[in-house]
């Protein structure tokens, strides 16, 4: 075998041997060097996460025991005519006309019940807008499960608005020697000492 036979040998040898540890090698440590980066990248943004949580404990505690207070600890009838009172109140402070307040379905699941309000208002857009905003900063916990909008007068900007919403209260079976804040769970995890 000559010099140049062997040269070429060498070379291409060389060559299978690099586009193999490529293959073999390379190209899988790689991925998997980027699929680790990527698993980290995606726990340390679930830890800014569970620290931002844990920063706002306090926030989220004190918001808690408003809603405890606002709604939860109440019996139907106080929490239906609060909710009432509260649906006429900003029905007035935004400028709708508020048609009805009926009461909706009822869910129990212990400790909890849902109670559901449909509330009609006719107005302005902007009226109803104003309406949807109060409605949604709330100090009352009311969950929006439906809004429908509809217009009957093409040159004005009258609206029908219908909303359905409920509320959260504690049954009666709930012990009342729980206070809302003894009884409120625990919103953050701390990791064991």
């Amino acid at each position: 075998m000559s010099l140049r036979e062997k040269l070429l040998l060498w070379i291409t040898l060389g060559a299978i041997g690099l586009f193999a540890a490529d293959r073999l090698l390379l190209t899988p440590s790689l991925a998997w060097y980027d699929g680790k980066r990527e698993q980290a990248d995606g726990l340390e943004r679930d830890l800014d996460q569970a620290r931002a949580l844990l920063d706002a404990q306090p926030v989220i505690s004190k918001k808690w025991r408003g809603y405890r207070t606002a709604g939860l600890a109440q019996d139907a009838s106080s929490l239906a005519a609060q909710v009432n009172a509260s649906f006429s109140a900003w029905a007035q402070e935004s400028g709708v006309a508020l048609e009805s307040v009926s009461p909706a379905t009822r869910v129990e699941q212990e400790p909890f019940e849902e109670m559901g309000f449909v509330v009609s208002t006719r107005g302005t857009a902007g009226a109803a807008a104003a309406f949807l905003a109060r409605l949604e900063s709330s100090p009352i916990p009311l969950r929006v499960q439906r809004i429908d909008f509809a217009s009957n007068d093409a040159e004005q900007d009258r609206v029908q608005l219908q909303v359905v919403v409920s509320t959260l209260r504690l049954q009666q079976s709930s012990s009342p020697a729980q206070g809302a804040e003894s009884s409120a769970p625990s919103l953050a995890w701390r990791p064991a000492p």
